[in-house]
């Protein structure tokens, strides 16, 4: 592993063993040129850690000698054994769904835990509406109301319902599971999606790993890992290259975030076989041509927008559908907003953004 860190200030590198210790500083080897840092880190110091853990121990050790303040990690070089990206990627999602353009996507039973056929029940109703993409609620693994096998035998049932009664492919996301059995057995029967929620899982993500080109895989909430010392930018394209189909990046809610989050899409959409960008669970119809970047590939994570809608559930989908359908055909906001009375409550409620 490479690390490369940029410091305001020279730093004192007289004797690293002094604050890493003698037993790993000889692991480490540390050069500098101009006030940046490259730190190279023998492969024997991560024979057993997975990437993600191995990475966080490794800044936190160089922080005692580049601390926060001073100092800011610029660029990360993974193993080269961890370093596979994507086996899905984006030709391979837009291909499996049959759409150019943006998904909309939500979780199914936000705030609630239902029997996995009242869930599938809800994922057909919110798919009928104009939802792409289903998501677990993030708390929701192994239930006793809602059993993880269960539950992926009625959502593969109900994507089949869905093609047959609406013309119309979608894909679910479940959660990991404690037990990697019942996800190799959902696996088995038809399931194509899983998620790594990074608020609980991020020690799992080399199980997970295993899945990869079998299933889509998602990496969420990577704002868990914001305390890290690692810049945003950099852990996107360390999950992306690990091998993880879709990335979560924060939604656009201000006019001075719309750069900085295009630079984010490129920085996941980078590499030839790309990742996708997934939003953050923050869109609604007020802000959704901002988060569309200009090659069409994203996932738009539309909890706020559908849950938090003042006519519901199937209206907030709707409105989210309504908008983005006419973003595509050209058509402008305002007139959108004036034509439907349903896409207008929900911009009276949350504003609007233009990029």
């Amino acid at each position: 592993m490479i690390i490369s860190m940029k410091c305001r200030q020279g730093v004192s590198l007289s004797d690293p063993s002094d604050v890493l210790g003698v037993d790993i500083q000889r692991f480490f080897h540390i050069s500098e040129e101009d006030h940046t840092y490259t730190i190279s880190i023998s492969d024997d110091f991560y024979e057993s850690e997975g990437p993600l853990a191995l990475l966080f121990d490794v800044v936190e050790l160089i922080s005692r000698i580049f601390p926060e303040k001073l100092c800011t990690i610029k660029k990360v070089e993974l193993p080269r054994k961890f370093r596979i990206g994507p086996k899905m990627g984006k030709s391979e999602f837009r291909k499996y769904m049959g759409v150019r353009g943006p998904s909309i996507a939500s979780s199914v039973g936000l705030g609630s835990i239902l029997h996995p056929s009242d869930h599938a029940k809800l994922f057909r109703i919110m798919s009928s509406a104009g939802l792409d993409v289903g998501f677990d609620p993030p708390y929701l693994r192994d239930n006793e109301v809602s059993p993880y096998y269960d539950r992926a035998h009625q959502i593969v049932d109900s994507i089949d319902h869905i093609r047959d009664d609406y013309g119309k492919k979608v894909l679910y996301f479940m959660t990991l599971p404690s037990d990697l059995e019942l996800l190799d057995k959902a696996v088995s029967i038809g399931l194509k999606g899983v998620y790594v929620n990074l608020c609980r899982d991020l020690a799992r993500i080399n199980d997970v790993l295993e899945f990869r080109g079998r299933l889509f895989l998602a990496a969420r909430n990577v704002g868990c890992m914001s305390s890290c010392g690692i810049p945003l930018e950099i852990l996107l394209s360390v999950l992306r290259e690990l091998g993880f189909d879709l990335v979560e990046r924060p939604a656009i809610n201000r006019q001075e975030e719309v750069e900085w989050v295009k630079k984010l899409d490129t920085i996941i959409g980078d590499g030839k076989s790309p990742s996708m960008p997934i939003t953050s669970p923050r869109i609604h119809p007020g802000n959704i041509i901002a988060n569309v970047p200009d090659d069409l590939g994203v996932v738009l994570m539309g909890d706020l927008g559908v849950y938090g809608h003042p006519s519901g559930l199937i209206k907030g989908i709707s409105s989210l559908r309504e908008i983005l359908d006419s973003f595509m055909r050209g058509e402008s906001l305002l007139s959108v907003i004036r034509r439907n009375k349903d896409v207008g409550v929900a911009v009276e409620k949350w504003g609007y953004l233009v990029p």
